[in-house]
């Protein structure tokens, strides 16, 4: 029973088999480390939508928008009557800058002005139906990345 144990590391440390996994862990890295900072092209002025963990590029520049996050969620819930409107505050970063952005359903479309751009903030989904918060995987921001004029 030892000897077999035995050989059984022995195989498992062959220079085949370590240089073949060692490759194919190296493959997979890339993979996942290029996949996780190129994000989705958009071009200028047209209309998208973004998720939570997600990132755009903006064609033609370094441009990149991704949307880390709900910080909080104070809409209120349809169907209910509530004293003041409420909005989300989203946290997304431009660049290498992280900002918390507050959504007012009722002030959309909003605007940002970051560099030689305009990010205008159109809806974002889904409506508030009950007093707990959405699962912050369903958030979604639709958003126009323009040229400044």
């Amino acid at each position: 029973m030892r000897k077999w144990l035995f050989r059984a590391r022995k195989q498992a440390k062959s220079p085949r088999v370590t240089g073949f996994c060692m490759a194919l862990l190296l493959v997979a890295s890339l993979s996942l480390t290029l996949g996780c900072t190129q994000g989705a092209r958009v071009r200028p002025g047209e209309e998208f939508s973004i998720k939570v963990g997600e990132q755009v590029v903006v064609e033609g520049s370094n441009v990149r928008v991704s949307f880390q996050g709900i910080v909080e969620d104070s809409r209120c819930p349809q169907g209910m009557e509530c004293f003041w409107e409420g909005g989300v505050i989203a946290r997304l970063k431009i660049g290498n800058q992280e900002m918390d952005v507050e959504i007012v359903e009722s002030q959309l479309p909003q605007e940002m002005i970051f560099g030689a751009y305009r990010m205008v903030i159109l809806r974002i989904l889904p409506a508030r139906t009950s007093p707990e918060p959405p699962d912050a995987k369903e958030y979604q921001i639709f958003l126009k990345i323009e040229l400044k004029e």
